[in-house]
């Protein structure tokens, strides 16, 4: 069965601060431990999925003294925790999903969103610096002339350009998502099966090794100089 995580702060369109970053990453544990967990879905409530870090968490941070880092690394290790779940990890985005938003559905397996949905890292509009791994993974996962524009600008894209970079996996209708993420979901169950089929875990690290030992081909003889060949051809 699928494990749900839902970011429910919808007065602030789910902007992330530290207690909805912590439910996220308590969300994950649970469903991780979980042994029928086939999926993870991860939705936001209210007008958008995620509308970036709360920028009022942050000067009440300030204020109090405590220092930002412990927060961001949350938000960091959560997003990394995405990355590399043992599950097939599915985010369906809706409204808006901007700098932080971003960060969390590019460390998702899979991404379908409703139409219109602006999609975008607005950090540079804040003066702030991403701090959950979108500056690489935006150039790994949208192209590296997208992702370059998205960070240097902060400009908000409608989902349907993103259609192209192959990140993006479906644009549906509103209320579909829940068939579109099921669908989705039993896909990346299978191609997960299959890959056990055909790999097994190895226990030092988290790669996959083939089951069967490689054996190299015979290395080809050494190429002739061709002071060599000019020898050979002497009578």
């Amino acid at each position: 069965m699928p494990a749900h995580g839902s970011m429910s702060s919808s007065r602030s369109r789910n902007a992330l601060n530290a207690p909805l970053a912590d439910a996220l990453t308590a969300a994950l544990t649970e469903a991780e431990r979980d042994t029928s967990t086939s999926a993870v879905l991860v939705t936001g409530s209210g007008p958008s999925f995620c509308a970036g870090a709360d920028l009022q968490h942050l000067p009440a941070l300030a204020e109090a003294g405590a220092p930002p880092v412990p927060f961001l690394r949350t938000v960091s290790d959560l997003t990394r925790r995405l990355e590399r779940s043992a599950h097939p990890v599915v985010a369906v985005l809706h409204g808006q999903a901007v700098a932080s938003g971003l960060e969390i559905a590019l460390a998702c397996d899979a991404v379908v969103t409703e139409p219109g949905t602006l999609i975008g890292d607005g950090h540079i509009r804040n003066h702030l610096v991403p701090g959950a791994g979108s500056a690489v993974r935006m150039r790994r996962k949208l192209g590296d002339s997208l992702g370059r524009w998205l960070a240097l600008s902060g400009e908000l894209l409608p989902a349907e350009r993103f259609l192209d970079t192959r990140w993006l996996h479906e644009v549906v209708e509103p209320g579909q998502g829940a068939d579109a993420r099921s669908a989705r979901r039993r896909d990346l169950r299978r191609g997960r099966e299959s890959r056990e089929d055909r790999f097994e875990a190895s226990p030092r690290c988290r790669c996959a090794t083939p089951a069967t030992p490689w054996t190299s081909p015979k290395p080809p003889p050494p190429l002739l100089t061709r002071r060599r060949l000019r020898h050979r051809r002497r009578p």
